[in-house]
């Protein structure tokens, strides 16, 4: 079995889902949905000084999402890799290992990169 292509809709809904019920199981006064996060995003970690640092907008989102912010925190492999399962819908121990290395090197760019993907493009466009 192979892992989803990250362009095909069925992914990204599934990446949707995954990561909203990972931030809806937060708490209250927290982000709920993406968009929700994109703006927390840019009310604490997108001024002037990390856009300097961060010219690339998903490099920025990226070093924000590696903070662990809210209900998005994954400061350990087996945890990336579970998420990483769950968007693909195949077990840990049915993803190779080759393809382990590269989802945990890559995750939080990846993420970052699928987020901006899904959220509302009004929002994007005013973090720039």
């Amino acid at each position: 079995m192979a892992l989803l292509k990250t362009n095909t809709n069925r992914y990204k809904r599934n990446f949707k889902q995954v990561t909203e019920s990972l931030l809806k199981g937060y708490g209250e006064d927290c982000p709920e949905t993406i968009n929700d996060l994109l703006i927390a995003f840019n009310e604490e970690h997108n001024f002037e000084y990390n856009k300097h640092r961060f010219p690339n907008l998903q490099n920025r989102l990226s070093d924000y999402l590696q903070g662990c912010p809210y209900g998005f925190s994954f400061p350990y492999k087996h945890e990336i890799l579970s998420f990483a399962s769950e968007v693909h819908e195949m077990p840990i121990i049915d993803i190779p290992d080759d393809k382990k290395d590269i989802i945990i090197e890559n995750f939080f760019d990846h993420c970052a990169c699928m987020i901006l993907r899904l959220a509302d493009k009004k929002i994007v466009e005013q973090l720039y």
